[in-house]
């Protein structure tokens, strides 16, 4: 699990380096750094932002503090981040929903483009289908199987209604056709928790999010929602190699981190002349 995270957060640590680098007379950063987390406590999200938020402090010699504003599928935490002062000290830790889904599903009172600016790719991670550990599911096709003789056998958690595990879901249920009852919760810490819990049998979360509960055996991995298999779980099947096609177009979640609009010199174009 370490070596996956420093995978994940090398990019960003890079970044970051660089950022330490910047000419003396722009002083940045001169202050506290808020990093923004749009989901709860305790999910992947904030467990990469903690770790990233730790090492990026000690380069920069500045604190950085994690302020997890969660709601709207991070429409609450886009539209603060927005309209904080454009100085390079309030970041966002930003994924698909806030910048990719929103603009689809909700009246944004913010606009992920025009008002942010990229500062560095953190890392990706792809969905993986999971199933409560001591469900009787054998494989994705043996789950096709009863759900056809049974609709409703099985409930799946998300994060919430109109995120990735939620559309991943979504999306299997259309293209195996079946039918399951889905259980919003507010962030992908619960969800799991309730999946490994058994109160839900079902979940697409990221790998980085499930891996753990994977290696301990509390969460059993059916599938991988994507064009290929994980390297870290080789022999675990995408889902279109267990005959359930057209879920790719869920794979995964990229992390990025992201300043507001016209936030000093801190912007990709910046740190590309540093290199």
């Amino acid at each position: 699990m370490k070596q996956t995270l420093n995978k994940l957060v090398a990019p960003a640590l890079a970044a970051a380096a660089l950022a330490s680098a910047a000419p003396a007379a722009l002083a940045w950063p001169d202050k506290t750094i808020t990093l923004v987390v749009p989901t709860v406590a305790g999910g992947g999200n904030d467990a990469m932002a903690r770790t990233i938020a730790q090492k990026l402090g000690r380069l920069l010699g500045q604190t950085i503090i994690i302020d997890n504003r969660a709601g709207a599928n991070g429409s609450i935490a886009s539209e603060f981040v927005a309209r904080a002062a454009p100085d390079g000290h309030t970041l966002m830790f930003g994924y698909v929903a806030t910048h990719a889904m929103n603009p689809a599903l909700q009246k944004l009172r913010y606009d992920p483009v025009a008002d942010f600016e990229p500062v560095g790719l953190v890392g990706y991670s792809p969905t993986l289908m999971v199933g409560n550990a001591a469900a009787p599911i054998k494989d994705v096709k043996d789950l096709v199987a009863q759900l056809q003789a049974k609709p409703d056998k099985y409930t799946y958690a998300s994060a919430g209604n109109g995120t990735a595990p939620h559309y991943a879901a979504e999306l299997f249920k259309l293209n195996a056709g079946v039918v399951m009852l889905g259980v919003p919760y507010k962030g992908s810490a619960p969800a799991v928790s309730d999946t490994i819990g058994g109160q839900t049998q079902l979940m697409f979360p990221s790998l980085f999010t499930s891996m753990p509960h994977v290696k301990s055996g509390k969460l059993k991995a059916l599938a991988v929602a994507g064009p290929k298999r994980s390297a870290l779980l080789p022999d675990v099947p995408t889902l279109k190699e267990a005959g359930v096609d057209g879920v790719a177009e869920a794979d995964g979640q990229t992390i990025r981190l992201w300043a507001q609009d016209h936030a000093g010199w801190l912007t990709m174009d910046a740190v590309a002349t540093l290199r």
